[in-house]
């Protein structure tokens, strides 16, 4: 992400990706990259998966991420720094 980072300030930016998809679900296995970071002023559904469950937690500002299939999704900023901390990529990007 750190080279060619994007911003998006509005969810129309990230579901008009071709590889967006609000149907996958993000996890620190299946977790590839980032595309870059979020701040929007709507709240919109974290796509993050733990042992929990789907998150689902409504947020305003996090991560684009992009799993190990190339399908994009949101990873919430509190899961992206709660359950992506340890993750030496995701730190990295």
């Amino acid at each position: 992400m750190a080279d060619n980072s994007e911003s998006f300030a509005t969810i129309e930016q990230i579901t008009s990706r071709p590889n967006f998809s609000s149907d996958v679900e993000i996890t620190v296995k299946n977790f590839r990259s980032l595309i870059g970071r979020y701040h929007l002023s709507e709240s919109v559904k974290c796509q993050v998966r733990t042992e929990h469950g789907i998150c689902g937690q409504k947020h305003q500002r996090g991560y684009v991420g992009v799993d190990g299939d190339g399908n994009e999704g949101l990873i919430g900023g509190i899961c992206g720094d709660k359950y992506f901390s340890e993750h030496t990529h995701f730190i990295q990007e």
